[in-house]
């Protein structure tokens, strides 16, 4: 899967159970690290509150942080100000800039 195909499927994943903050998981709801592991394939058999580490090595991840201008999704995702809709919008907004080189 291209990162562009993994970023839209982060996005379908967070569309899909919906998006939360503070944790992994809640109420079946996932946070965009938590959606992104699911994405790619990666294992978790962690607790909802441990940070995801497997997900550092991914190219995804290294791709999200470097156009969040950050070394951490936490501060991003759990910002106050942040919402479903804008997390949405900047994963597809990735996915359309890695869309046309394919990578």
């Amino acid at each position: 899967m291209s990162i562009a195909e993994q970023f839209r499927e982060t996005a379908r994943i967070i569309e899909d159970k919906g998006w939360c903050q503070g944790e992994n998981t809640r109420n079946g709801k996932v946070c965009v690290a938590r959606a992104m592991c699911l994405a790619c394939g990666i294992a978790i058999d962690t607790p909802d509150s441990a940070p995801l580490l497997p997900l550092r090595d991914e190219e995804t991840f290294k791709v999200l942080c470097r156009y969040l201008k950050t070394n951490y999704l936490s501060p991003w995702n759990d910002d106050v100000n942040q919402t479903n809709e804008n997390v949405v919008k900047v994963l597809h907004e990735v996915a359309d800039a890695h869309g046309s080189t394919g990578t």
